[in-house]
C-alpha cells in the first residue's frame, strides 16, 4: 500500500510544485497532481459571486416578499462580471426593490417568470412552490452558459496544460507520475462527457503540446501518455502516465 512520502507544493512556495510524492515497498515513486475542474472558466468565482449577491438581496426583501411561497432568480455571468464594485451596491439596492415590486404577481399556478434588464445582463424572477424552510426567499435558479460543451473543452486544456507542466521533471526523472482530476461541479457537470473530454486531449501527444520545445521527445526520449491510461471512478477522472 503505498503512503505519503512528501508534500512538495507545501515545501517548496517559490516554484510551483506537485502535490504528493507516494511511496511503498520495492515500488516506483509515484508523483501526484491533484485538482478540481469547472464546467467553464471562472465557474467557481462567479458561483461564489452570485451566492455573495444573492444573501445581500435576501436580506432587502426579507419579511417584504410573498411568504406562502418561495421564489427563484437568475443571475448570469455576463451580468455578475461587468458590474464594477461601486456598481454592486446600486445593483442590489436596484434589484430588491424590483423583486419586491414583482413577486407579489408570481404565483405558484403561473409559471412564468419576469425580466428586468440590468445594464446588458438579464435577471430572471420566477415563483416557485410553498416550502416552509424557503417561503418568502429567493434561491438561485440554474444558470448554464451557452456553447458549454466548448466552454468545458477550453477550460480543461487549460487545466492539463498547468497540471502536466508541473508533472514533466518528475516523468523524465523516471518517476510514475498521476493526475488526479475531480469533478467538483454536481450542478451543470456531466461526468462522462468530462472524461471524454479529457480522453480526446490525451489521443494526442501531450509532452509536445503541453511542454513545446523545452520538452521535446528527442531531447528526452519520453513517452508520451496513452489515454487508455485514464479511469474515472464517480465524479473522480484520473489521467496517469507510468
Amino acid at each position: 500500500m503505498y503512503s505519503i512520502r512528501s508534500q512538495p507544493d507545501t515545501i517548496n512556495r517559490s516554484t510551483k510544485e506537485i502535490d504528493y510524492i507516494l511511496e511503498a515497498n520495492d515500488q516506483p515513486l509515484i508523483a501526484v497532481e491533484h485538482s478540481m475542474t469547472e464546467s467553464y472558466e471562472s465557474q467557481t468565482k462567479h458561483e461564489q459571486e452570485t451566492y455573495r449577491f444573492l444573501n445581500q438581496i435576501n436580506e432587502k426583501v426579507r419579511g417584504q416578499i410573498p411568504g406562502d411561497r418561495y421564489f427563484t432568480v437568475n443571475l448570469p455571468d455576463n451580468l455578475i462580471s461587468q458590474l464594477s464594485h461601486r456598481q454592486r451596491r446600486s445593483f442590489v439596492n436596484e434589484l430588491s426593490d424590483w423583486i419586491i415590486k414583482t413577486a407579489p404577481n408570481l404565483t405558484r399556478s403561473n409559471k412564468r417568470s419576469l425580466t428586468a434588464k440590468y445594464m446588458d445582463g438579464r435577471v430572471h424572477l420566477q415563483c416557485k412552490w410553498n416550502f416552509p424552510k424557503l417561503n418568502g426567499t429567493l434561491t438561485l435558479s440554474l444558470w448554464i452558459p451557452e456553447k458549454l460543451g466548448k466552454r468545458r473543452v477550453i477550460r480543461i486544456r487549460r487545466l492539463l496544460k498547468t497540471k502536466l507542466l508541473k508533472l514533466l521533471k518528475y516523468r523524465f526523472n523516471r518517476y510514475c507520475t498521476a493526475l488526479a482530476i475531480e469533478d467538483n461541479d454536481i450542478s451543470i457537470s456531466d461526468s462522462l462527457s468530462v472524461e471524454e473530454t479529457i480522453r480526446k486531449m490525451c489521443r494526442i501527444s501531450l509532452i509536445e503540446k503541453v511542454a513545446g520545445k523545452a520538452y521535446s521527445k528527442e531531447s528526452h526520449g519520453a513517452k508520451v501518455a496513452d489515454s487508455n491510461q485514464i479511469t474515472s471512478d464517480g465524479g473522480l477522472s484520473s489521467f496517469s502516465a507510468s
